[in-house]
């Protein structure tokens, strides 16, 4: 390998985790749908397993009992973030936010390696140039990178997805013997059956397609291979998975006894018993015509998916996107029979999609490849680069391609990274809960009065479901993720997330509540003045030529001044969801006068923000000091 390929190669195999961390550090709080998993870990960290009582300690410490959700959720992957993430703290000291930080970048990780691996399958299948493209293309793929690190179930599955079909991906290689294939093709099925066990039931679906296709090119008799490369990798998967699963979700959800399956539990509840599409319905063209295109961000890759599984690609392109995209394509048009749909149900079919995209631009990049590339595709000596080309090639259409392609993907960039900075300011539940800790311990501050002996403070419902988690609480009298008593400081922090409808009506309620992180602050009960507000992406303005942004929003919007509790239109400190954000806003606000004028022709773009948590303080003082 030349010292070029070698630069080459560190820079893509660093890319793409470090795009994932990007994405982290950038955004880092949770919203609802990751919340079981992220405070599973918290509780695992902070209150550890027990080996007796173990009824009355879960019932009494672990988050999942208070909300448990509409359906269980596997305690599997918090369980491996949470004990992973307890190795990687014994290397560093990290404060409970900086836990949360850590574990769900031990998530990303895996998601990033799990690319990785299949850059490698792709390099070997169809050429490092393809390996290379794929690289980039998937780097700048926003949702993939954003939701690498975010703990729902579909990440989790989406590791054990990506390496089972980098396997299927494996078992189509010529360069590879026939009983290599073959013992690829096994761990791709045994791999999507434990994903689909433990994660996400649909990936049975998707398992179904699978084993069709290596029916259909798999030469040799059916029945034997049914036997001995589906069934019994099928049943392997299966027995394991089902022997993690239920024994660790029955001793947390305290169902044993009595066994619980979760992903059974949720199927039966959102799929045959229909309450998914209580969650909204969407068309059936919803996953073709709006959520593939958007997974896959750059406007050249559907193009070159299809034109890879059209006769006017090469034989062995074609060959092998149909055995790997053919499945993905089914599944999600079988999946689309559902009438509750969302982009992450088919995030598995990305990695696919994507390598299929790079190898078909190496392609055309290349030019046409000459005879001696082997007929069922590269040999193992012009595997690497496909470098024999076609003299005749005309290179103006390649040069126009390769301008095409890369303007593709930094068109993706860019957009992956506006997107960015908006979704980083969705989150005012976890800016809220930190600013109020950062007021409160602040060098000299007075908001809680120093004989206090406890704060309580109310998370409404807007605030737990954008960021507010168990890692982002101040507590004491308990050790909290392993931090010595000293490091917990006066007063006892008490955080309380009712949703009784009644008892946020009662004035004694209102009246135990020191600070209330909430959505409509005129609602609250008492007497209440504002401390802070944190301001959450509302929209995206079109300004017309002649229009100005509005300096003052407050002012120039009745309806948002009247949102505001008397006395709060100013005065107060508005504060940064992110810096990211901050110093997207400058460039921005500084582009404005020169390109707004000259090049867009008085014509702009501006984002809106709106305040969407107040941290509001009880005038009352605490009845319980």
């Amino acid at each position: 390998m030349t010292r070029s390929h070698f630069l080459l190669d560190s820079f893509l195999t660093l890319l793409l985790p470090t795009v994932v961390f990007v994405h982290l550090l950038a955004a880092p709080y949770t919203k609802v749908e990751e919340s079981f998993n992220i405070q599973a870990v918290h509780d695992i960290l902070a209150y550890g397993i027990p080996t007796t009582n173990s009824t009355a300690f879960i019932a009494a410490n672990y988050d999942h009992i208070s909300f448990p959700g509409s359906v269980p959720r596997s305690f599997v992957g918090a369980l491996t973030l949470a004990g992973t993430s307890k190795f990687v703290r014994q290397f560093f000291t990290l404060d409970p936010e900086q836990v949360q930080i850590a574990a769900r970048g031990v998530l990303g990780f895996a998601v990033a390696m799990s690319l990785l691996l299949y850059r490698n399958a792709i390099d070997e299948v169809h050429g490092h140039l393809a390996g290379v493209l794929y690289a980039l293309v998937q780097a700048s793929q926003f949702h993939v990178m954003y939701y690498a690190s975010r703990t729902l179930p579909n990440m989790f599955a989406f590791v054990l997805s990506t390496v089972a079909l980098r396997f299927h991906l494996l078992s189509a290689s010529q360069t590879r013997s026939t009983k290599s294939r073959r013992r690829h093709g096994r761990l791709c099925i045994y791999f999507l059956t434990v994903a689909g066990i433990i994660f996400r039931a649909e990936l049975a679906l998707l398992l179904v397609f699978i084993v069709l296709a290596q029916l259909i090119f798999t030469q040799g008799s059916l029945k034997n291979t049914f036997e001995a490369e589906i069934l019994s990798p099928g049943l392997s998967g299966f027995f394991v998975a089902i022997a993690v699963s239920i024994p660790i979700d029955s001793f947390f959800w305290l169902t044993w006894p009595q066994p619980i399956w979760p992903e059974l539990v949720s199927f039966i509840y959102n799929s045959v018993q229909g309450h998914s599409s209580e969650w909204g319905v969407s068309p059936p063209q919803f996953y073709f015509a709006d959520a593939i295109p958007r997974l896959l961000l750059g406007p050249v890759s559907p193009v070159l998916i299809l034109f890879a599984l059209t006769p006017l690609a090469p034989r062995p392109l074609m060959h092998t996107a149909l055995f790997t995209v053919g499945p993905c394509l089914a599944f999600v048009a079988v999946y689309s029979v559902l009438p509750h749909k969302e982009w992450r149900f088919i995030l598995p079919v990305v990695p696919p999609l994507t390598g299929v995209a790079a190898a078909t631009a190496a392609y055309v990049w290349k030019g046409r490849p000459t005879p001696e590339s082997g007929r069922n595709g590269p040999t193992r000596q012009g595997r690497r680069n496909m470098a024999s080309v076609d003299p005749s090639e005309p290179r103006i259409p390649r040069l126009l391609f390769k301008g095409l392609f890369l303007g593709s993907v930094c068109v993706s960039f860019a957009i992956s990274g506006m997107a960015l900075v908006l979704s980083a300011l969705n989150y005012p539940g976890g800016t809220a809960m930190d600013r109020l800790h950062e007021l409160a311990f602040a060098p000299g501050s007075d908001l809680v009065p120093p004989a206090q002996t406890t704060v309580t403070v109310h998370v409404g419902n807007l605030a737990a479901q954008t960021g507010v988690t168990r890692f982002l609480e101040r507590r004491r009298g308990v050790s909290v993720l392993g931090q010595p008593p000293n490091a917990i400081t006066m007063p006892i922090w008490l955080y309380d997330k009712t949703e009784d409808a009644e008892r946020l009506i009662d004035p004694a309620f209102w009246a135990a509540v020191d600070f209330a992180l909430v959505e409509q602050p005129l609602q609250l009960i008492g007497l209440w003045e504002p401390v802070d507000a944190v301001y959450a992406f509302a929209g995206v303005d079109l300004l017309r030529p002649g229009q100005r942004a509005d300096a003052d929003e407050a002012a120039a919007d009745p309806a948002r001044a009247e949102a505001h509790p008397p006395g709060v239109v100013s005065g107060y400190r508005v504060r940064a969801v992110a810096k990211l954000c901050d110093v997207a806003a400058t460039v921005w606000d500084w582009a404005e006068p020169a390109l707004r004028e000259k090049v867009a022709r008085g014509w702009w773009v501006r984002v809106k923000l709106r305040p969407k948590v107040w941290i509001m303080k009880n005038r009352k003082g605490h009845i319980s000091t």
